[in-house]
């Protein structure tokens, strides 16, 4: 893939339907590729003063928006049709490790830092946190569970935590990674949990029962 900014790539993600490829790179901008086709560049977003350091791709009503997080602290939903910037979460005091869009398109959107803290954003409402789950330790990946009841955790402590969204309790914990753990996914039919961590290894787990 050519035509987007030529430094660093920290971060890739397919679209949900695949027809779309994101990138963010280290000199603070996302590139957007076509998938199929003559695998296109279509452009760049801009919105970010630090590197991007995440991304997802997150359905809001009748739009697509990809979100994205970086080292200089916010959380930019941008339109990827426009290249407009929609919003400009603010609430993390450390680099914004990842983040993580419902399956629903209800626009709800969990984004975890260096700070410890899980931040929960309505992509509908203002353009501060509506929930805050502390963990007081860097968090480097989430996601969703299928429902959007759960939130699926990895950091620091080389575990992977699942966080009930309404009380805030660690329902479960999954054990098996030795050092940080860094990606999370959930597979799209809610039964595979994949993680990667420093260790070099990839773990897949049974996402019913957990």
């Amino acid at each position: 893939l050519t035509g987007g900014d030529h430094a660093v790539i920290l971060v890739v993600r397919l679209s949900r339907v695949g027809v779309r490829i994101a990138a963010g790179a280290a000199v603070h901008t996302v590139s957007l590729w076509e998938t199929f086709g003559e695998h296109r560049n279509l452009g760049l977003l801009r919105g970010h003063k630090g590197a991007v350091t995440c991304l997802a791709w997150c359905e809001y009503e009748s739009r697509t928006l990809l979100v994205s997080g970086s080292a200089d602290h916010p959380l930019v939903p941008g339109d990827p049709q426009t290249g407009e910037r929609v919003r400009r979460f603010r609430g993390h005091r450390g680099i914004v490790n990842g983040g993580a869009c419902t399956r629903s398109r209800d626009g709800r959107i969990a984004s975890v830092s260096d700070d410890g803290r899980v931040l929960l954003w309505d992509c509908g409402a203002s353009r501060y946190p509506i929930d805050a789950i502390e963990l007081g330790y860097p968090i480097t990946c989430i996601e969703f569970s299928d429902d959007a009841t759960h939130l699926i955790l990895g950091g620091l402590d080389n575990a992977i935590h699942v966080v009930d969204l309404a009380t805030h309790e660690r329902r479960f914990s999954l054990l098996g990674h030795t050092h940080t753990v860094t990606s999370v996914a959930l597979s799209h039919a809610g039964t595979r949990l994949v993680s990667a961590g420093m260790a070099g290894t990839v773990g897949i787990g049974d996402g019913q029962p957990w």
